[in-house]
């Protein structure tokens, strides 16, 4: 899962080359291009990814990354209805990234717990994790749903299926769910 990459050809930090299997720059900057590596990234560095990546899409429009990177920058930035604008584009363009996906149904709660979020856009959520794990199955995806269902549906004492226990056990077989929970809740900013 996010394991796609964009194609940068300079650092967003020092304008260094780059190519496109980097992990860093020649400075030791970090190449970011997933949920993962965004969630630890800092404000100043994500407005740097920010132009990065929107010089990007002006020059290459028909890159289909560059709104889903732009989309995960404002995410983190909590600018939930800009990411969604990108992101929505970035999953209408290419609906097998399950990135994008993954992403828009962290922006769907507005950096809100499930809770506090309207039953239509925990609905969407779920719709959006469902998808992107249709495309690729991860432990992140179905820690969220887990996530979603222990703090929507059961503190609203609502039934559900399948519950936020299997929800959970199905993470456990995808990946390490104690690192993914750490990551959602930067990513959610809990």
């Amino acid at each position: 899962m996010y394991d796609y990459e964009i194609t940068v050809d300079q650092c967003p930090q020092c304008h260094r080359p780059v190519g496109p299997n980097d992990e860093t720059c020649g400075s030791g900057h970090p190449i970011r291009r997933t949920p993962r590596n965004l969630a630890s990234a800092g404000i100043p560095e994500l407005n740097k990814y920010i132009i990065a990546y929107g010089n990007l899409a002006k020059e290459h429009p028909e890159s289909k990354l560059a709104n889903a990177q732009m989309g995960m920058c404002f995410a983190k930035l909590k600018q939930y209805d800009k990411a969604l604008t990108f992101l929505d584009k970035a999953t209408e363009d290419n609906w097998e990234d399950d990135g994008a996906w993954f992403m828009t149904a962290v922006c769907l709660l507005r950096g809100k717990k499930p809770f506090l979020a309207q039953r239509q856009d925990i609905n969407k959520a779920i719709d959006c994790l469902n998808t992107a794990n249709q495309i690729n199955p991860s432990s992140l995806n179905y820690v969220l749903l887990g996530f979603i269902k222990e703090d929507y549906f059961e503190r609203k004492y609502l039934n559900v299926s399948p519950s936020a226990a299997e929800e959970y056990a199905k993470a456990s077989e995808y990946g390490n769910i104690d690192d993914d929970k750490s990551t959602l809740a930067s990513l959610l900013g809990l």
